[in-house]
């Protein structure tokens, strides 16, 4: 009972404070995959949602990728590449739903595995991020993100693929993927 009182505190605590958190700049990576944690743990889907890609990202995407290409291309590879990006921005609201739609899913199958592997969120506990294939084009980072935590003495990895570092920091594109039991 005593834990279950004490997650229920943090959870009215956490609630309080989303405000500021869905705010946040996260500049570094151990800050989104603590963030994708807190989400899972207390299963908010819309403060993982906080941090998924929207328009303003993709729009910042596009300068970044527009003023590569004004460096490196002739007018009409550029005028091709402005031409899609007008069309892909028209098109972005029904892709982030679908991409959305794909990201609760995964969401919510990721905490139901961790749940079968014996995960008890209450007293589960962030501790890190691992980034992998990490890259960088048109001047902006990606990787996929390892998130882990443990549960008693067990780690454990959700593995977040295409994370990107744009204007307001490190966000979410992609689904969650359980990974399970860390080494």
């Amino acid at each position: 009972m005593h834990k279950s009182l004490n997650f229920l505190v943090a959870t009215i605590f956490f609630a309080l404070s989303a405000p500021e958190l869905l705010a946040a700049s996260f500049q570094k990576p151990v800050e989104l995959g603590d963030h994708v944690f807190k989400s899972i743990k207390l299963n908010q889907f819309k403060l993982y949602d906080s941090r998924f890609i929207n328009k303003s990202d993709i729009e910042y995407f596009n300068a970044k990728k527009l003023t590569f290409f004004k460096k490196n291309s002739s007018k009409s590879e550029v005028h091709k590449i402005r031409q899609t990006q007008q069309s892909n921005i028209l098109k972005f609201p029904l892709r982030r739903s679908t991409n959305l739609l794909a990201a609760k899913k995964s969401f919510e199958k990721a905490r139901v595995a961790a749940s079968k592997a014996g995960v008890k969120w209450e007293s589960a506990k962030f501790k890190g991020v691992q980034l992998e294939n990490q890259r960088r084009k048109y001047g902006i980072e990606s990787a996929d993100l390892f998130v882990t935590f443990t549960n008693g003495k067990i780690h454990y990895v959700i593995k977040i693929k295409n994370c990107l570092k744009l204007k307001r920091g490190w966000i979410l594109s992609g689904k969650l993927h359980w990974d399970g039991k860390g080494k």
